[in-house]
């Protein structure tokens, strides 16, 4: 009967072992997740008042990238807020990497009635 209870209890303690190394192994997941997204939220830009004539957004925001010299390359345009005012639209670009963002952001000084943010 001792024997017994010895065995139950190694194989209980087999098991909180086990669940704590699970447990341990999906916190280390979540933390690579979230640092990943973090980064990438990093990258990104917000353009306020861009102004969205006949092409696409990701075409206007290109441009108003060339006009500003700023030689970077925008992964992806959205969209984001409400309605359109006036034909001005807040949209989000999501860029390579941070480099380009840092460059975005010293030559937005140059351009007028545009609020790009970080």
């Amino acid at each position: 009967m001792k024997e017994r209870l010895r065995r139950l209890k190694e194989k209980v303690e087999g098991r909180k072992e086990e669940k704590g190394e699970e447990r341990s192994e999906r916190v280390e997941v979540e933390r690579r997740l979230e640092r990943k997204e973090k980064e990438e939220r990093r990258r990104n830009i917000v353009i306020r008042g861009l102004e969205i004539r006949g092409g696409g957004r990701k075409e206007e925001a290109e441009k108003l990238l060339e006009k500003i010299r700023a030689k970077v390359k925008a992964i992806e345009v959205k969209r984001i807020g409400g309605d359109a005012e006036k034909g001005r639209e807040m949209v989000l670009l999501k860029l390579e990497n941070e480099e380009q963002k840092w460059e975005v952001e010293k030559k937005k000084l140059e351009v007028e009635k545009l609020r790009i943010e970080k």
